[in-house]
């Protein structure tokens, strides 16, 4: 298909679906592909992850395909706010639970327990 081919007989129709979604609070995501090179997408999401690693491919696409590299940082990154049960994340070293932010302030006796286990853990890594 070709892009004029889109815009006359495809665009109109498209739109007619996006304002159906809109006004049904629909999340929806449509890709169409002119030729190898070129598409048109349309999202709109309520935040389901599915959505979101979409249009997270869509970024990452490179000629022919996906760019795997740049996918997978994303999903690190992705992963390491959000959690997750992966081991393969696990094994790329992300963390599987939330990571708490560091600048919470602790208590006197919070900050001395951590200094202890600081002092533990590289005591072990020697």
């Amino acid at each position: 298909m070709n892009e004029a081919i889109y815009d006359k007989e495809f665009s109109p129709k498209v739109q007619e679906l996006i304002e159906l979604c809109k006004k049904h609070d629909t999340p929806f995501f449509m890709t169409f592909e002119f030729d190898e090179n070129s598409v048109c997408t349309s999202s709109a999401s309520n935040g389901h992850p599915l959505f979101m690693h979409l249009r997270a491919l869509e970024q990452c696409k490179e000629n022919n395909g996906v760019n795997v590299d740049r996918y997978i940082m994303w999903l690190m990154k992705e992963a390491g706010e959000t959690g997750h049960s992966s081991c393969f994340l696990s094994q790329l070293g992300v963390p599987c639970v939330k990571e708490e932010p560091k600048t919470k302030d602790l208590t006197p006796k919070e900050e001395d327990l951590c200094v202890k286990l600081e002092a533990i853990k590289e005591s072990e890594e020697v």
